[in-house]
C-alpha cells in the first residue's frame, strides 16, 4: 500500500493575496481559505455552524496569478499536500501545518478561472440553450 498525502479544499479566500519574493528570487503567496460545515443536533431546533481556516502556500506562477485575480471572499478549489515545518521565533521552536498547493482554481458566478499548471479542473462555460 502506498502512503498518500493529498488534500482538496473548497472554500473562500479570507483576504486579498499578497506576493512575496524569497531570497533566491522565487515568488510565493500565503493565503487563508475558510471552509464551513453545518449540522443539526438530533433534538436541536437550530443549525450549528463551524468555520475552519486553512493556511495555503502557492509558489511561482500560481502565486503571481493568484495575486492578479484572487480577491477576498472569492470561492477557490485547492488541491495539494499537507506540510509540517518548524521554525524558530523569539528563541522558541514553533511548528506550523499548511497546504502546499499543486493546483488552484478560482470560481465565480460566470466561469471558473483556472490558474497555470492546472489541467484537472478546467471547464468551459455552459451554454444557456441546448439544441436538440
Amino acid at each position: 500500500m502506498t502512503d498518500k498525502n493529498f488534500v482538496l479544499i473548497e472554500g473562500r479566500l479570507g483576504s486579498d493575496p499578497e506576493i512575496r519574493t524569497t531570497s533566491n528570487g522565487t515568488q510565493v503567496t500565503t493565503i487563508s481559505v475558510a471552509t464551513r460545515r453545518s449540522w443539526k443536533q438530533k433534538d436541536a431546533l437550530e443549525w450549528t455552524e463551524e468555520t475552519t481556516w486553512h493556511r495555503v502556500v502557492c509558489w511561482g506562477s500560481k502565486a503571481r496569478a493568484l495575486e492578479a485575480i484572487g480577491r477576498k471572499g472569492k470561492t477557490v478549489i485547492v488541491t495539494g499536500r499537507i506540510q509540517t515545518r518548524k521554525f524558530e521565533k523569539e528563541g522558541e521552536v514553533r511548528e506550523i501545518r499548511e497546504v502546499v498547493a499543486d493546483s488552484l482554481s478560482i470560481l465565480n458566478s460566470i466561469k471558473r478561472e483556472t490558474l497555470p499548471d492546472d489541467e484537472t479542473l478546467n471547464s468551459q462555460p455552459i451554454e444557456d440553450e441546448i439544441p436538440f
